[in-house]
């Protein structure tokens, strides 16, 4: 799990680093590219979380599904707006490699760049409750809602 989320944020990054370019054709495939591949990372990771191996699979709806399968608590808002941009996002990851003619656009790319985010502030929240947990050995994870606004309070 933490290799993953390691990995996600050198993938986000390479975003930043991409970011002054825009919007550059380079600048704007490399963004879209590495901001799928942190949200892919974090996704992976939050199943690795909960004990559930990933799919692998470069489909965000795919890792979205399997979430849902799992039962995996999350904030409802944090889900839809997973599901919002699923599509893109995937499209993103296959056309930044194959296709000249990528459909991007900085609106969506700047709602990508919230949703990790706020997947990042659940991840940080979960890594906090299992080093808590560790000290304490007293940590129950049941009927526990994850919002990305509920790590804030944690920091």
């Amino acid at each position: 799990m933490m290799e993953l989320i390691k990995r996600s944020e050198e993938d986000r990054k390479i975003c930043t680093v991409l970011e002054p370019y825009m919007p550059d054709e380079y600048a704007a495939r490399g963004c879209s590219y590495h901001i799928q591949q942190a949200i892919e990372k974090q996704m992976k990771a939050l199943l690795l979380a909960y004990g559930i191996d990933y799919p692998r699979v470069h489909n965000i709806q795919t890792l979205l599904n399997k979430i849902r399968e799992n039962d995996i608590q999350l904030d409802e808002n944090l889900l839809n707006d997973i599901e919002d941009l699923s599509d893109t996002l995937t499209a993103w990851e296959a056309m930044s490699r194959y296709d000249a003619d990528q459909s991007f656009t900085e609106r969506k790319y700047n709602k990508a760049k919230n949703l990790y985010d706020n997947l990042k502030s659940v991840l940080d929240q979960i890594v906090q409750m299992y080093l808590t947990n560790e000290e304490t050995e007293d940590y129950s994870e049941e009927d526990t809602i994850i919002t990305p606004d509920s790590a804030e309070g944690r920091k």
